[in-house]
């Protein structure tokens, strides 16, 4: 699991087959974001991948275009894809109050324009990304007219601060903490790098085969490999609710970009009975939120993986748990719970102990 510090930037684009009936005022002089808007979504009514991603500029077009040309992604309604039918009901210059919730400021010295687009969106399944019926969307151009990306201000919920400047674009954290759910995911979808599709996976089979790949060893005590499972699973639960690929159909990569998932691997007995142990409790911060559970091999791979430190060392867990004799409990109290004045890898943990509940 690789542990750099990435935030969710408000580069996401919603695309969709829509069928447009917009209240746009024509484009005028600095109107002309207005008419890059309703074109694009011309492009998307007519199939024009081409002239979609054109559209498209930053880290988002680069991300954007193994998504926009995937057959298969479009076949099983990946994502985007999902959207069955839009209507825009409206265009307009988002106001500065919505701008400040959105936290969007200048780009590399550019002025960014935002707009407010109102779309009432059928859906083709019931699950996917977008809410069916109105949808409050800001699409955010620069001073090209191109779109850089879209944010909803219902994707602003229980952020807590959790924003940060880079590259004078204001971004989103998605390692912000999450409310506890009432139960685990159902499925994740998982992007496979080798072969560029995605795949939805059943999300207790997903914990079990990371369980494996992470931790592989047969021979490590049960407390340990608890809490790497508990670990595990809170990682995933947040990438399913906070998005970290928004836009792109998939809540996690399998490989250290996130959790290393191969299915082909031979699973091992008492990893799958770890995750079958811990599933129906969470880990959550001094707040009651729901944090990813960061974990690495050892110290020497983050030196955040130490007692108190926020980021769990797999080694050092089955050293406590087969030396000292703590519990899986006591291990994750050991590596995630917060002190005042520490410098902490994810800061938008609370501070104070960390609990395990059901």
């Amino acid at each position: 699991m690789k542990h750099k510090k990435i935030l969710l930037s408000i580069l996401t684009i919603m695309v969709a087959t829509l069928s447009l009936v917009p209240r746009v005022h024509a484009a005028t002089g600095g109107e002309h974001g207005r008419e890059v808007i309703q074109s694009y979504f011309d492009d998307v009514n007519a199939g024009d991948v081409d002239n979609i991603l054109e559209k498209l500029d930053g880290e988002y077009g680069e991300s954007a275009q193994h998504i926009y040309t995937n057959k298969e992604n479009i076949d099983n309604y990946v994502g985007v894809f999902n959207i069955k039918k839009s209507e825009i009901l409206s265009i307009d210059k988002a106001s500065a109050s919505e701008r400040l919730a959105l936290d969007v400021t200048d780009y590399k010295g550019e002025k960014l324009t935002v707009y407010k687009v109102i779309v009432d969106i059928t859906k083709h399944l019931d699950d996917g990304e977008y809410t069916e019926g109105n949808n409050e969307l800001y699409f955010v151009l620069n001073a090209n007219n191109k779109i850089i990306g879209c944010q909803t201000l219902d994707d602003m919920s229980d952020m807590n601060n959790g924003s940060a400047m880079n590259n004078g674009i204001a971004l989103l954290s998605y390692d912000t903490p999450v409310k506890k759910p009432t139960s685990n995911p159902s499925t994740i979808k998982v992007y496979r790098m080798a072969t560029g599709k995605i795949q939805s996976i059943d999300f207790k089979k997903y914990c079990k085969v990371v369980t494996t790949c992470e931790v592989g060893y047969s021979n490590w005590d049960n407390d340990a490999l608890r809490a790497c499972a508990m670990a595990i699973k809170n990682y995933g639960i947040v990438r399913v609710k906070r998005h970290k690929y928004a836009g792109l159909g998939y809540d996690v990569k399998d490989d250290t970009s996130d959790q290393v998932y191969n299915p082909n691997k031979t699973r091992i007995t008492k990893c799958d009975k770890a995750v079958n142990y811990i599933w129906d409790y969470y880990l959550v911060d001094a707040d009651s939120k729901l944090f990813p559970g960061f974990h690495v091999a050892n110290v020497k791979v983050s030196s955040y993986a130490a007692k108190n430190k926020g980021i769990l060392s797999q080694e050092k867990a089955q050293s406590l748990a087969s030396k000292s004799d703590y519990s899986w409990k006591k291990i994750l109290k050991y590596f995630y719970t917060r002190k005042s004045g520490t410098s902490y890898y994810n800061k938008e943990v609370a501070v104070g102990s960390v609990s395990i509940v059901e």
